[in-house]
């Protein structure tokens, strides 16, 4: 998880969500980073990946720092968009990874943002329960990195909830 500072907004318009995406998945098949589930709102995100790797601090550090270049020449501004690095925990049990998945998912109903998780367009609920059903790009180059929870299996590297 990573929040903007002082909570503001790091996601001003559908512009901002499909280029952050866009980043998610460059930067996740460049670093080798699976990605479980995510959830973008509009003053943080929340990740869900596995490393087979060990590499969450450079994906994530690519991941943050394209995006912020991108949010302040698009905004004329400068400076941190992050509040601070991010938060991560490894998952190591497949209860807990179920419950992660929910998490992120319900996080914008929890929000208020809307009041079921399929109608929220900016996670990764739609690609969970129904693959290529996103209403801002196709799946295509996404689905070898968006992984579904059913093929987690205990004997892979721990999963990160970031």
């Amino acid at each position: 998880m990573a929040r903007g500072i002082e909570r503001r907004k790091i996601f001003r318009d559908d512009e901002d969500y499909k280029r952050f995406l866009d980043f998610l998945e460059k930067f996740s098949l460049r670093h080798n980073v699976w990605i479980y589930a995510y959830a973008l709102l509009p003053s943080h995100f929340h990740v869900l990946v596995g490393t087979p790797d060990a590499n969450l601090s450079a994906f994530m550090h690519a991941l943050k720092s394209s995006y912020v270049n991108y949010f302040n020449i698009r905004t004329h501004r400068a400076g941190r968009l992050f509040q601070d690095r991010f938060r991560a925990h490894v998952v190591e049990k497949e209860t807990y990874l179920l419950e992660l998945h929910r998490h992120v998912h319900l996080n914008p109903v929890r929000a208020g943002l809307v009041k079921r998780p399929e109608k929220w367009k900016w996670s990764s609920y739609a690609e969970f329960i129904c693959p290529r059903s996103r209403e801002h790009g196709s799946a295509e180059g996404r689905e070898g990195n968006l992984q579904k929870q059913e093929t987690w299996k205990g004997d892979r590297q721990p999963l990160l909830n970031i």
